[in-house]
């Protein structure tokens, strides 16, 4: 009777792994824009971060280390960091709203590129848009604004990077604390 119940255990345990490779599968589909930038340092302490084929203003990226080549290893090593560009409408909505709501254009740059890759019509579970709002947060959030609270505006670029740009100046980046920590991560490595 035991090993009956193990086996069940067992597979009961692979089924409920499903889902989530279907998500992180999900994921790694929506990271297809891809750019290669190189950081190198000496000893591996100082970043220098210099665009290979893209405007370095445009492009707020999530990080991911990636061995090039190595030489020496006592001393320097390469590295590519794969990045994803902001389009360029995107890019012009978030600096609108950063400066009239007086939040980081940074930050808000790279919590979009986290939360939704840029995509304005991304949905995930009950998330959507481009800073992937809730529907209540959205409600309370516009409703604070005095605007429409009508959840589908969440999938409309400009209202989402409006209310997010309010939200971040009246409570803070916290409503993201996974992409808020990769974009802060971002920054001070590019600066």
């Amino acid at each position: 009777m035991l090993n009956i119940n193990f086996k069940y255990f067992v597979l009961g345990a692979l089924l409920a792994l499903v889902p989530l490779i279907l998500y992180a599968q999900n994921k790694l589909k929506n990271n297809t824009q891809i750019e290669a930038y190189e950081y190198k340092s000496d000893l591996l302490t100082s970043a220098e971060i210099e665009p290979t084929n893209r405007q370095k203003h445009i492009v707020y990226p999530t990080v991911t280390l990636v061995p090039d080549k190595v030489e020496n290893q006592a001393k320097t090593a390469t590295y590519v960091i794969r990045t994803q560009a902001a389009p360029e409408f995107i890019l012009a909505l978030i600096e609108k709203y950063s400066a009239e709501y007086k939040v980081s254009r940074d930050m808000m740059l790279g919590i979009a590129q986290c939360e939704s890759g840029f995509r304005e019509d991304a949905i995930n579970g009950p998330y959507a848009g481009l800073y992937q709002f809730v529907s209540s947060t959205w409600a309370s959030n516009r409703r604070a604004m005095e605007l429409d609270t009508d959840p589908n505006l969440r999938l409309n670029a400009e209202e989402a990077v409006k209310t997010a740009a309010f939200k971040m100046n009246r409570d803070g980046y916290g409503a993201w604390p996974v992409c808020q920590r990769k974009a802060a991560s971002l920054i001070s490595a590019n600066n």
